[in-house]
């Protein structure tokens, strides 16, 4: 039998690791940007996934950003906060809240989720960085599932981070997307775009599926 759970816990390590995410693919850094929030979608043109064909939906599990070292004390805690764009100068529909995560200069910055959460691929999302003593309940009392920047920013809800922005110097962002540079969603940076990570949901492959069943069986006739 503990032959068995030290095979269980060694094929879960190999599932694990299947991590897959989608990246902003932009390589040339135009520098660090201090930024509000950011918009994209999963499947705008700079942006690359490591999976191969993303689907119709993904489960998210975390946000990875870049930041470039810059002089001086920058780092920050705050929250990430996601919502659906619907309008250029409104938040739409909540869908998330990072959990409190200390944004450094002096490299990468994770956010973790509580819960999974799931997205739609062709979809807008604006993500805004938010204090670290906020709570979903100042987004979930939105009237029509939108409001007005403005509004949001009148309860001094948001945080600014610095960050390190991409650029591709060919074309333009798709409209909507870009960075949000100060706190009445009026500094629009539409030709950079954060170094930003989707980190997706691990999920085992086919053959660690097969693995673990059959470990399963073999367990199963160990007891018999």
């Amino acid at each position: 039998m503990k032959t068995t759970i030290i095979t269980l816990l060694a094929l879960a390590g190999v599932a694990a690791g299947n991590v897959e995410s989608i990246s902003t693919y932009y390589t040339t850094i135009a520098g660090q940007i201090t930024a509000y929030g950011f918009i994209l979608s999963p499947s705008d043109a700079f942006m690359t996934y490591s999976g191969g064909t993303l689907g119709a939906t993904f489960d998210l599990d975390s946000v990875t950003l870049q930041c470039s070292a810059k002089t001086g004390s920058h780092d920050s805690i705050a929250k990430l906060a996601i919502f659906e764009r619907q309008g250029s100068d409104s938040i739409g529909k909540f869908v998330a809240l990072s959990n409190a995560t200390t944004h450094t200069c002096s490299g990468n910055t994770t956010y973790d989720f509580a819960d999974v959460i799931t997205l739609t691929s062709s979809n807008q999302y604006q993500f805004f960085w938010v204090k670290s003593d906020t709570s979903a309940d100042v987004f979930s009392k939105t009237e029509g599932n939108q409001n007005t920047y403005a509004t949001y920013a009148a309860t001094s809800v948001f945080d600014k981070v610095y960050v390190a922005a991409a650029v591709n110097s060919n074309m333009f962002l798709p409209t909507g997307d870009g960075i949000v540079k100060d706190t009445g969603y009026t500094q629009w940076d539409g030709h950079n775009m954060a170094m930003v990570t989707l980190n997706l949901v691990p999920e085992p492959t086919t053959a660690t599926l097969s693995l673990l069943a059959l470990a399963g069986l073999a367990a199963r006739r160990r007891r018999k």
